[in-house]
């Protein structure tokens, strides 16, 4: 499965939530990209090539959505704004796993 995770600027909560992926969940197919910091066409690009969209808040969304660019394929993982400041903070990863948990990828 083919999994992108969207981030307001690409930098850490999509990159913690991609590699979490990859590492932990068996998804290498994990890629993360930020709403504000890619052009529609890439954005668009990204989304049609991945099964599953995760949206770690509801601004990504609302941006998304406001591009028109949502797709049913979306889940919203809703963490918040970024507030961890750092890759790969463990309060972070303990968020996202404990999210995760919500959630079943393969349907």
């Amino acid at each position: 499965m083919k999994i992108l995770c969207v981030c307001q600027h690409g930098a850490n909560r999509s990159v913690v939530l991609a590699t979490l992926l990859k590492l932990e969940y068996g998804y290498p197919d994990s890629l993360s990209c930020g709403v504000d910091q890619n052009s529609k066409e890439t954005l668009e690009m990204l989304i049609n090539w991945a099964d599953k969209v995760l949206i770690v808040d509801q601004y990504v969304l609302d941006r998304l959505t406001n591009l028109g660019l949502f797709k049913d394929k979306f889940l919203l993982i809703n963490v918040g704004g970024d507030r961890w400041g750092q890759q790969h903070n463990s309060e972070l990863q303990q968020l996202f796993r404990d999210k995760l948990k919500e959630f079943k990828l393969n349907d």
